[in-house]
């Protein structure tokens, strides 16, 4: 019932932070995007990740979302500065970014 705040973890037991926002795909009415904030101290420092909605899985028991990613993977992933985010209306960085989850658009056959 509620995503923001939700931690994500790796399912290699690594704590990978928690959701800080919910990106909507308005036209299809669904959930494209959720933003992940990882490390800091007191608001300094922090990464922030765009993860499609697709490539998390909830956990009931943990009551947490689980990336199938491992560490390497993680490091690779593009982070934006909480100022200076992405266009997600972009075709080009939808694909790309989805890309980085081995996930195909949900807008393609």
């Amino acid at each position: 019932s509620h995503i923001p705040g939700t931690a994500v973890v790796r399912s290699q037991d690594g704590d990978l932070g928690k959701i800080d926002e919910v990106v909507m795909d308005a036209f299809n009415r669904r959930i494209a995007y959720v933003v992940i904030s990882y490390g800091g101290f007191l608001g300094m420092g922090k990464k922030q990740y765009a993860v499609p909605w697709q490539a998390l899985q909830y956990s009931d028991i943990q009551d947490v979302y689980v990336l199938n990613l491992t560490q390497d993977d993680i490091a690779e992933l593009p982070h934006y500065d909480k100022d200076n985010w992405p266009d997600f209306s972009d075709d080009r960085w939808n694909r790309d970014m989805r890309g980085y989850y081995e996930l195909t658009p949900f807008w393609m056959p």
